[in-house]
């Protein structure tokens, strides 16, 4: 069986980041939104990593060669206000988030223009947006998600802060 171009992109957009944090994700973890909530309890054995810190959507699109960032969203993942209740898996989301700049240029640089360069680097240049997930702890952003499509609910709140209509990128 071949697989699809797409997941061997995303495969390789993992490895070209190996060097940054990841965490693996569980399925089914946090009512299949995969990303763990602090007051839920870390199982070893489930290789779920549970950070301290704010989650953040950082999305880009890519030429191929170069990185245009997007403003930085933030999705809500509770049903209840105080981060309280069960997952939605993204109800409602808010941009520009949280983030400084000094955060958000080392995001550009080391985690979503090191993949654009490493496929580009590797005859398979990749066009079009990437999503990265990312925690932002005392430690430093951590990749939690990354992909190669745009978010909902983020990309609601996204494309209208855009001065270019999205179909002129």
């Amino acid at each position: 069986m071949r697989l699809p171009f797409i997941f061997i992109a995303i495969f390789l957009l993992i490895l070209a980041v190996s060097s940054f944090s990841l965490t693996n994700k569980r399925v089914g973890t946090a009512n299949a939104c995969g990303v763990s909530n602090l007051s839920e309890i870390y199982d070893p054995e489930a290789k779920v990593a549970v950070f301290e810190g704010k989650e953040v959507s950082v999305l880009a699109f890519t030429d191929g060669h170069t990185v245009s960032l997007m403003p930085p969203a933030k999705d809500y993942k509770r049903l209840k206000e105080g981060d309280r209740g069960s997952m939605t898996g993204g109800m409602g989301a808010y941009a520009p988030a949280f983030m400084d700049l000094e955060t958000l240029a080392f995001i550009k640089e080391h985690v979503l223009q090191t993949a654009v360069d490493r496929l580009a680097r590797e005859g398979r240049p990749f066009v079009g947006v990437l999503y990265a997930g990312i925690m932002l702890t005392s430690d430093g952003p951590k990749v939690l998600e990354f992909n190669a499509r745009l978010g909902d609910p983020e990309t609601q709140v996204i494309l209208p802060l855009m001065d270019t209509p999205i179909l002129e990128v």
